[in-house]
């Protein structure tokens, strides 16, 4: 308790009045700004780790069949297991784009040392929410564009995106 005292009547200028040597008030207002300084970063990386997690949603296979909610503005990425070298892709077989919006699709390839052909990978679905509602979005693993051409996987969730309050 006696630091915390001693501290703030350095940090509001009157320890001058404690009757103790300069170089005394000098570093007890060094160790009192380093203090401050550690509480501020630890405070400021506090909140941005929240506000990273309320962001966005990252959705697999195993969140496959399940509800989730997004806000306006917010993002929502899909990440499947694919391998394009087949012939086969993931295409998009149910959204309503009115309140779930599809901003980009990419694949990144699996490590591949040895340089090998048809090394598999991950297609990764980026997805915004436009407006308030809710929209299933059903994704298809399939070769073609045909309908008549069964799936040889199915990734479908429902996604309800509201207004931030």
């Amino acid at each position: 308790m006696d630091f915390f005292c001693r501290a703030f009547i350095c940090t509001v200028g009157v320890a001058d009045k404690l009757h103790r040597p300069r170089s005394i008030n000098i570093l007890l207002r060094e160790k009192n700004m380093r203090f401050h300084r550690f509480i501020t970063l630890a405070f400021l990386l506090f909140c941005l780790g929240g506000m990273t997690a309320c962001s966005g949603l990252d959705l697999t296979e195993e969140d496959n069949g399940g509800d989730f909610t997004i806000l306006t503005g917010d993002t929502l990425t899909v990440r499947l297991d694919s391998n394009p070298s087949t012939g086969y892709a993931w295409l998009i077989a149910e959204l309503d784009e009115e309140v779930l919006e599809n901003t980009d699709q990419d694949f990144q390839s699996d490590a591949n040392p040895s340089g090998a052909v048809g090394v598999g990978g991950t297609d990764i679905w980026t997805f915004t929410g436009v407006s308030a509602g809710t929209t299933t979005l059903a994704l298809e693993y399939k070769q073609g564009l045909g309908e008549d051409i069964p799936s040889e996987g199915e990734f479908e969730v429902v996604i309800e995106v509201t207004d931030p309050q």
